[in-house]
């Protein structure tokens, strides 16, 4: 029986030899095996390495663990665009609404704007249309008159006559008849009614304008006018009318002597 033992160097352990079985001559065969530095420390490295891997029991857990690292990476880089996205639509949706909002308070400022200009040129069309008003009832009404009209020139000739206390109203102060003249022709005729004030004269019209001789008669101030027909003077000329109102003046004059006279026995008496 032959067997062969692998001796290497000092560092491996020694095995038992067989014990030979029934006296049978044993042949051993002794095999040194070399071993160098190099082989040394690759087995080194082959131990290391074993030993590192054996240490990590479940290495696939290991990786599960990391790689939920990586998702939580990408979630947290979709949770920053997620968080841009949403920060760049509340920018524009701020936007909007100030926009918005700055339309609508221009829209308001345009329509109060609107209001006012229409209050305002309403009322500048009511102030317009009372001026014209006012203006129209100006040119309607006559002029005032003045005492100093009612004297003789050139192109009228007046005839004043007073009123006796007896036969006329109390408020009524005389009376003046009024030729226009164009050249030596009559060309017109009135009759100027004084009172005491333009309410005694309205009231006083109030109760003539019945009688034909007021048909014609209009009011100015204190005055009662009342406009002859042109047939009641028609054939007379400048130099008649003068004619008249001489005769007329040196007959009022006269009377007044009369009175005066009558007056002073009065007093005798």
């Amino acid at each position: 029986m032959s067997k062969a033992i692998d001796i290497v160097n000092k560092d491996t352990k020694k095995t038992p030899e067989p014990k030979p079985k029934n006296d049978e001559p044993i042949s051993i065969t002794v095999n040194r095996i070399s071993t160098s530095k190099k082989d040394e420390e690759k087995t080194r490295s082959r131990f290391k390495g074993s030993a590192a891997l054996k240490k990590i029991k479940n290495p696939l857990k290991s990786i599960k663990k990391i790689k939920p690292q990586k998702k939580s990476q990408k979630s947290t880089k979709a949770d920053d665009i997620k968080d841009t996205k949403s920060a760049i639509e509340s920018e524009q949706t701020t936007k909007k609404t100030r926009s918005k909002v700055q339309a609508k308070i221009a829209n308001l400022n345009a329509r109060t704007l609107q209001i006012i200009l229409n209050i305002l040129g309403v009322i500048a069309t009511v102030l317009l249309t009372a001026i014209i008003i006012v203006l129209v009832i100006q040119k309607l009404q006559p002029e005032p008159i003045s005492e100093d009209y009612f004297v003789s020139d050139e192109t009228k000739s007046v005839i004043g006559m007073s009123t006796s206390g007896s036969t006329s109203e109390p408020s009524h102060i005389q009376t003046f008849v009024v030729y226009d003249f164009d050249g030596d022709n009559v060309v017109g005729l009135k009759t100027y009614f004084e009172y005491t004030d333009s309410e005694a004269a309205a009231a006083a019209l109030e109760r003539r304008k019945s009688q034909p001789e007021f048909e014609n008669a209009e009011l100015n101030d204190k005055y009662i006018i009342v406009t002859a027909k042109p047939e009641s003077y028609q054939g007379l000329t400048a130099s008649d009318v003068r004619q008249q109102e001489e005769a007329i003046k040196q007959f009022q004059a006269s009377t007044k002597k009369d009175d005066k006279k009558d007056d002073k026995k009065d007093d005798k008496k």
